[in-house]
């Protein structure tokens, strides 16, 4: 029913000229690399493979005629492990892997090992996600009939309640800080801050789903983002960096033009990646800039260049492209066993434990693993991504029937979720598509997270319909 066996091998005459195009251009790049690096210095096999994957992803990425589908979302941050590969293919670059300093003997050889499986799992992902033809099923509807999106009444509600959320904020600064910008300042260590300090910053949501919500009645009634929503979305974004919390964040703030981009039908231009690219660099400038106020808290200077910094921080603590957490998780399961999809529940403890009264040990891939073999030394987890979590779970299998799975699963999805003129719809799969973004990076304790931007919005939805009712009966 799914596979139509007459579309599956069906290509388009651009898409062939285009892998045609890709192939050629790692051949040519491949054999320039061959006779160039000093192989005495440089894993050539390896930088070899890194190159290939590069040119695996960007055709992937142009091949597909809508940009804002999860698999488009899911292989932007899988460049991470292409430029990991590159780095650690000089040889020398092995000494800045943090997690390898603190536990056992690893190598270059390794880091290459775990890169075959990030491309594996990924190329089963693509495949499983590519093999379903066009379906015509019945859309899911998300949206709650019966609000005013034009009630001036619902916008002056959901104002008051940022407002709330917002003054909450500033109490908070005061509590744990000198306030709110001596928090900003100091958010490279707001743990410590909050630490023995019971306040919570649950309030903290009501700012991001209001503006949010408005966004979208903005959206809905075609009107010009106006100048008090562009401050509230920026004054709710900051409220985000004070918790250190700089992707999710980040993403937070990235929900907006994507929201706008994907409600509008807007086609990607030179203008947009223009944009995209500052984005980047700004996401770069808050991880540096949170590290810099960490190091200037404990009065610490730095004294390496730019590039060297760059590289240690972004693959030798597996910030971007985690290697070595794969290499880990490949040898957790010689030195404890498979968890045979156990880590898929990890979300479950994680969400109730957000619950007051309720306390469990918080569990992730990450966890373990620097419970296993860092617990030594003081260090935060690493931050394995879903190739981690398939291989520590089922092994080679995971890689490949169960990543093949989750591309079938991802794909049903996005022909399910209607965002055609549904605005709850297009909250959803906006989510639904940073989620994906986010999976080179965290494991599926990361459902965690999307649950909390979904949940908490649909909460506001009822609460807003009810009132809405009970406002029209009151007026009766």
């Amino acid at each position: 029913m799914f596979i139509q066996n007459n579309q599956l091998m069906l290509i388009k005459k651009s898409s062939l000229y285009l892998l045609f195009f890709s192939i050629f251009c790692f051949v040519l790049v491949s054999l320039f690399l061959f006779l160039s690096i000093n192989t005495q210095e440089f894993d050539i096999e390896m930088f070899i493979v890194s190159i290939f994957f590069f040119f695996f992803l960007t055709f992937i990425i142009i091949n597909e005629e809508d940009k804002f589908t999860p698999i488009v979302f899911f292989s932007l941050l899988f460049y991470g492990y292409v430029f990991s590969g590159l780095y650690f293919s000089y040889y020398q670059n092995i000494h800045t892997a943090k997690f390898f300093n603190f536990s056992g003997n690893f190598t270059t050889q390794d880091i290459k090992i775990s890169l075959f499986q990030v491309i594996l799992g990924y190329i089963f992902f693509v495949t499983g996600y590519k093999i379903i033809g066009k379906l015509k099923t019945k859309k899911i509807n998300f949206e709650i009939q019966g609000i005013n999106y034009s009630s001036n009444l619902l916008k002056g509600i959901l104002i008051l309640f940022f407002l709330l959320s917002f003054f909450y904020w500033v109490y908070v600064s005061f509590r744990i800080a000198k306030g709110p910008i001596d928090l900003l300042q100091n958010m490279g260590i707001y743990s410590f801050l909050l630490e023995n300090t019971y306040i919570s910053t649950a309030p903290y949501l009501l700012a991001y789903m209001t503006a949010s919500f408005l966004f979208l009645i903005h959206l809905k009634n075609r009107k010009k983002i106006s100048i008090y929503l562009i401050l509230m979305i920026f004054t709710s974004f900051i409220m985000y960096v004070s918790t250190a919390r700089l992707s999710g964040s980040v993403f937070y703030l990235l929900s907006f033009p994507l929201m706008y981009i994907i409600y509008y039908k807007k086609k990607l231009n030179i203008k947009n990646y223009v944009y995209i690219s500052l984005f980047i660099i700004f996401l770069g400038f808050l991880y540096f800039y949170r590290f810099y106020s960490n190091l200037s808290y404990l009065g610490i200077e730095i004294e390496t260049n730019l590039l060297n910094l760059m590289g240690e921080h972004f693959f030798g603590m597996t910030n971007f492209g985690d290697l070595q957490s794969i290499t880990f998780a490949r040898q957790y399961t010689q030195d404890v066993g498979y968890l045979y999809g156990a880590s898929f529940s990890d979300f479950i403890r994680e969400w109730l434990n957000r619950i007051p009264g309720i306390e469990i040990e918080n569990t992730s891939i990450g966890l373990r693993l620097r419970e296993f073999y860092f617990s030594h030394v003081s260090t935060g987890a690493p931050a394995p991504g879903i190739i981690s979590e398939m291989f520590i779970n089922f092994g080679y299998l995971g890689l490949t029937l169960v990543m093949f799975l989750f591309g079938f699963f991802a794909k049903i999805i996005t022909i399910l979720i209607d965002r055609k003129n549904n605005i709850v719809n297009l909250y959803i799969y906006t989510h639904f598509l940073l989620f994906f973004m986010l999976l080179a990076k965290v494991d599926s304790s990361h459902i965690s997270s999307l649950l909390w931007n979904i949940i908490p919005f649909y909460i506001l939805l009822i609460s807003v319909y009810l009132s809405s009712k009970l406002y029209e009966r009151i007026k009766i």
